[in-house]
């Protein structure tokens, strides 16, 4: 990183908190072509999630209150290796969709998410790696 600190070093800023509830289900289980074992893992989830302490600029450039929303997806898997996953949130969110992709292939999981943001950040790609360990 390049730079130096700013307020952050003075000021203590407050990490957003909130309350979720959801469910989280494996639906389906296909073999995709016929006399093959192909397995698809469909999991679809929905949560209720209310923040605590997020405020947000209205129309008005005035700080107010987040609402609550409710945020649900959809997972496809093939053989444990491939996923590729949708989500969609309701509400006055920044972020109301977004899709992605993850391959695996022990011990690394590579996940990739396109997300348009309503703010200023614009089209967002985030690229992530998980390692895991076998202990």
């Amino acid at each position: 990183n390049l730079g130096q600190m700013e307020k952050l070093n003075v000021e203590r800023s407050e990490l957003p908190t909130q309350f979720r509830a959801g469910l989280d289900v494996n639906t389906v289980q296909i073999s995709a072509f016929s006399g093959a074992e192909i397995p698809v893992v469909i999991n679809i989830s929905a949560d209720y999630v209310l923040p605590l302490n997020e405020k947000k600029l209205n129309a008005n450039n005035n700080l107010i209150e987040s609402g609550d929303y409710l945020a649900f997806g959809i997972d496809a898997g093939l053989y444990d290796i491939v996923n590729v996953r949708a989500g969609y949130r309701t509400g006055d969110t920044a972020r109301n969709w977004g899709f992605g992709a993850a391959i695996q292939v022990d011990p690394v999981k590579v996940h990739y998410a396109f997300v348009p943001f309503e703010t200023g950040f614009g089209m967002v790609h985030s690229i992530s790696m998980q390692y895991f360990f076998d202990w």
